[in-house]
């Protein structure tokens, strides 16, 4: 059979549009006595690859191969999608492995970050992180904020445990510059339940999803607010100072890759 299939291939190869090709070696097999029908009968796939030939289908087993196994949830959606999809891009591959509602890695929230977590940031290390930074926030809105401008606004990407914003709020009191609004913008529920417990909020409204939207702290006297991107921050306030804290978060964002 791999014979014969070979003496067919030769003298149609590349000789014609992959489509036309297709067509005649389908005539050339039936004058011969091969059923190109009959699947016992095709040639196998390594002919013609061998041969060079473009545009003929792989050969298709009609036995089909043992169904893989996954070692995660995430692993078994992520290959579902790129079976019913084709190749996935790079920036769709990282946001299901970094936010996937159920099974992304920061989905999970504890034992992410930290000293028992996979990865340790500044503020996790010490909280003189925090209360410099805030340091530097007070002595500019001391200094140069507009006497109208009264109230103050904190804005954190990415707020992780909620480590660097209670270091800096705490910084704002004891220094007696009161905050009016705390902004997060956060995509994982695990992650807005860790920051809402460090930063001790009294939740007051949850989304569709069931995650932390809403609350407050002190009583009452700073509002907090969780997002899930920057396009919903607040827009700017004739009577607002916003200061905006993005402490290793671009590095985790799922990025485009471009051939040059």
């Amino acid at each position: 059979m791999q014979s014969a299939f070979k003496s067919l291939i030769s003298p149609i190869k590349l000789a014609r549009p992959s489509v036309v090709v297709i067509h005649r070696l389908s005539d050339a097999l039936s004058s011969k006595g091969f059923s190109t029908n009959d699947k016992k009968q095709r040639p196998p796939e390594s002919v013609v690859y061998t041969e060079g030939m473009v545009g003929i289908e792989p050969y298709v087993n009609p036995t089909p191969p043992p169904s893989p196994t996954f070692s995660t949830p995430l692993q078994k959606h992520i290959y579902d999608l790129a079976l019913h999809r084709g190749p996935l891009p790079l920036p769709l591959f990282q946001s299901l492995s970094l936010h996937h509602p159920d099974h992304g890695y920061y989905s999970k929230g504890e034992g992410v970050i930290g000293r028992t977590g996979d990865f340790v940031t500044s503020p996790e290390i010490s909280q003189a992180f925090g209360e410099l930074l805030s340091c530097w926030f007070i002595h500019h809105y001391q200094t140069t904020a507009i006497p109208s401008k009264s109230r103050l606004r904190v804005v954190e990407l990415g707020p992780g445990k909620g480590t660097l914003l209670s270091d800096m709020l705490r910084t704002f009191g004891q220094l007696g510059v009161p905050v009016n609004e705390i902004h997060m913008v956060e995509v994982s529920k695990g992650m807005r339940e860790l920051q809402a417990e460090k930063l001790e909020v009294s939740v007051t409204e949850e989304d569709s999803e069931g995650r932390l939207k809403e609350g407050t702290i002190e009583g009452g006297k700073m509002k907090v607010f969780w997002h899930d991107n920057v396009s919903e921050l607040p827009k700017a306030e004739p009577d607002i100072v916003e200061y905006m804290v993005a402490q290793e978060f671009f590095d985790a964002l799922p990025v485009h890759q471009f051939r040059v």
